[in-house]
């Protein structure tokens, strides 16, 4: 049902016939998307309607209580309809104005409201509302991104620039519940809710993206961030592109879930095996991507950790509980660490994870033609089986050459028991390691010094080529040397390893039955059973014999 508005100044004074406003009731009004995805109005395409010219012979078009019919052929024929649909079209002083509501199927939404706004045809201005947001209804439209949730609920409100066909600005304000995002062999995410606004321009030579006031709900953790920022623009010369990133807050343990949802392949595959979570304050990268060969990346990194964690992944060691400070350029960076409850896992050098109940200390690493230089000054763990002091430099080149390693370590109040967790086995001979588990059995080291110097193959350094020297003193130490022979127990010694030679200075002690007094004892290359003793001992002449 229709109705038309005349201009009644326009009829009599005039004699000019003019519309003032088109009402049309009841209507239903059907569109199509084809398997293709083009959008059909009563079995036409738009490109099928007549183009007018000059005026809109009507000032206003109003739409009152009409159907629409939507259906989506490239989801299996899925309808929607649409109840309630209430529209006004109008062009004033040259601006054309439209607005309305309508009410969604009760599955997908509640009501939703729009406008749209554009002044001498250049470029429209948007905005809608959509109330009661159902995103499982999302679903069942084809062509979405995997990024599109596939559950939750609630309310969204949408204002967008379009200027050329193209959207040039976009702000959205979201506060939905029980999200749920699926990506393929992948477990389900959800979160409880996510809350916050976005603002999106397009820009010459790139986009900019803003996040405000994000609040994340996600098990039973919430958190906040008042700023997040995403800009991406072209370079002079037409590489890739460069990428800032910047926000003043992140949990990461909630976002490295959504990695799936990351296009590039190598990037995706790190992020789920590393698995990183923590918190990161005040962080800011930048990212130049000159080429996609791993070589074209530039990275800029400044960020504050709070109980940073990943797991071991490839040749990266495994941390967790990390704090501190990091600032990285492609020429090099620094870490300042001060954490408590620190665990670093290597699995290639250290048989468990170690744990630490304090770590301090400074990491400055660099680049250069000749390879990467990692420095440790200043470095101090400690738990309660030691306490360690060290420094270190560590060179990697670019070549085929061996890289290098210079470190010196003092360690306080070890328990022998417990060396075992400690030994460096990746670096050392499975002799050397098998006499050191069954001969250490208990005893205490006040004070043990590491000197080690020379290419990080040869370890360590028999035939020369580089410096192995650990040296310390025990208490009560019980030593159990070799299958057949007496235990030592109660013995306070200086020992010495060097290269691969053991050598010790035993003060005092029980060997089976005997006392033991100044006794050195020397084995040139462990492993190999070469083994000399001299000293004296008192006791039982079988112990002695012994």
């Amino acid at each position: 049902r229709g109705s038309l508005s005349l201009d009644v100044m326009e009829l009599l004074f005039r004699w000019r016939f003019k519309a003032r406003r088109l009402t049309l009731e009841n209507l239903d009004l059907e569109v199509d998307r084809s398997e293709d995805g083009q959008l059909l109005v009563f079995d036409r395409t738009l490109d099928e309607f007549p183009k007018g010219e000059g005026e809109l012979p009507l000032q206003e078009i109003r739409i009152r209580d009409a159907r629409l019919i939507l259906r989506d052929r490239m989801s299996n024929g899925q309808t929607w309809v649409l109840e309630g649909f209430d529209a006004e079209l109008s062009k004033r002083r040259g601006e054309l104005n439209v607005e309305g509501a309508f009410q969604a199927p009760a599955s997908v939404a509640g009501p939703i409201t729009f406008w749209a706004k554009s002044r001498n045809g250049e470029g429209w201005q948007a905005y809608a509302r959509v109330q009661k947001l159902d995103l499982s209804a999302t679903q069942q439209i084809a062509g979405l991104p995997s990024a599109v949730p596939s559950g939750g609920r609630g309310d969204l409100r949408l204002w967008f620039d379009m200027d050329a066909g193209l959207v040039t600005r976009l702000s959205a304000e979201a506060e939905l519940t029980d999200l749920v995002f699926e990506f393929d062999d992948s477990e389900p995410v959800v979160y409880r809710g996510l809350e916050g606004r976005l603002e999106w321009d397009r820009r010459p030579t790139g986009w900019r993206g803003r996040v405000e006031n994000l609040i994340v709900r996600r098990g039973g953790a919430q958190w906040r961030s008042a700023s997040l920022l995403v800009e991406k623009s072209a370079t002079p010369l037409g590489d890739e592109g460069d990428y800032l990133f910047d926000a003043d807050f992140l949990r990461l343990q909630d976002l490295t879930p959504l990695a799936p949802a990351i296009p590039d392949v190598a990037l995706r595959e790190d992020l789920q095996g590393l698995q990183p979570r923590g918190d990161v304050t005040d962080l800011t990268v930048g990212l130049s991507v000159l080429d996609k060969d791993p070589t074209g990346y530039r990275l800029e990194l400044r960020a504050d950790l709070n109980g940073y964690s990943h797991e071991a992944f490839e040749s990266i060691p495994g941390i967790r509980g990390l704090t501190g400070q990091v600032r990285s350029d492609p020429q090099g960076g620094r870490f300042e660490m001060d954490s408590r409850g620190l665990t670093v896992d290597l699995p290639g050098l250290f048989r468990e994870s170690l744990e630490f109940d304090e770590a301090q200390g400074l990491v400055v690493w660099s680049r250069g033609q000749d390879g990467l230089t990692i420095i440790g000054d200043g470095l101090r763990v400690a738990n309660r089986d030691l306490g360690l002091a060290a420094g270190f430099q560590i060179r990697r080149p670019t070549g085929e050459e061996p890289g290098s390693i210079e470190l010196q370590a003092a360690l306080s109040n070890l328990d022998l028991s417990r060396i075992s967790a400690y030994l460096p086995v990746g670096i050392m001979t499975t002799n050397l390691t098998g006499w050191l588990d069954s001969a250490i059995v208990s005893g205490s080291v006040p004070m043990a010094t590491l000197d080690l110097r020379g290419p990080t193959k040869g370890f360590p350094y028999a035939d020369g080529g580089g410096v192995f020297e650990v040296s310390f003193g025990t208490r009560e130490l019980v030593l159990d040397y070799a299958r057949g022979w007496p235990q030592g127990e109660g013995i306070s010694a200086d020992l010495l390893f060097r290269g691969a030679g053991f050598s010790a200075v035993v003060r005092e002690g029980q060997l089976g039955g005997a006392a033991v007094d100044e006794v050195r004892v020397d084995i040139p290359v462990l492993g190999q059973g070469m083994l000399s003793i001299e000293g004296t001992a008192s006791g039982p002449l079988a112990a002695v014999r012994d």
